[in-house]
């Protein structure tokens, strides 16, 4: 509850950054796997409020388990409802069959470049296979607005977010199956970010 309720602060805070959005009503009412490029810290955030605001869900993020550790990052990501990397297959289809929304970034960490990276892993696959739900791909632009080497964000720059049309993958669950998954996925997702000028 503090959650959806924190929408209504923390949304119209990120909308005055947020120059565009395109392709809200390819997100599903029903359950589904959320598949987003990784530029920056913000990308959670903003599809985690993105999604409590226009659907009125909370959604789940697959998170690092690496990196941002400690009682402070343990908090947080457990008041947002973050899975973190380690099991998050077996625990995001669980939430996707009990009819929640996952968010998951393939590249399994935010770009150093701009450009969409490589998959490092290949969970996204998996989990849309085991869980058979719609597959929504993302792009947004945020890496000049905070990317990796940026200690706090460039409030003067906008972002913008292309929603693609849903995929769906109805393979067996095999590794080989979740690869080319995944693999789709990412063409899929740098398709759309080709979309977005490059600031």
């Amino acid at each position: 509850m503090a959650f959806l309720i924190s929408k209504f602060i923390v949304w119209p805070f990120l909308k005055l950054f947020i120059k565009r959005i395109e392709g809200l009503e390819n997100i599903p009412d029903k359950p589904s796997l959320i598949v987003s490029s990784h530029s920056s810290l913000i990308d959670g955030v903003i599809l985690l409020f993105l999604l409590a605001w226009h659907k009125n869900k909370r959604a789940r993020a697959v998170v690092t388990k690496t990196e941002f550790t400690g009682l402070f990052w343990n908090m947080i990501f457990k008041w947002a409802g973050a899975i973190r990397v380690n099991g998050s297959v077996s625990k995001a289809v669980k939430v996707l069959k009990e009819g929640g929304h996952v968010i998951i970034f393939p590249e399994g960490g935010r770009t150093y470049t701009g450009e969409v990276s490589e998959a490092k892993k290949t969970g996204a696959g998996m989990i849309a296979l085991l869980a058979k739900v719609p597959v929504v791909p993302v792009a947004m632009n945020t890496f000049s607005w905070w990317n990796r080497y940026q200690k706090i964000p460039c409030f003067k720059r906008n972002i913008r977010i292309i929603i693609g049309k849903p995929m769906k993958f109805r393979a067996k669950p095999t590794k080989a199956n979740a690869k080319k998954a995944v693999k789709e996925m990412m063409k899929k997702i740098k398709r759309l970010k080709n979309q977005i000028p490059f600031d």
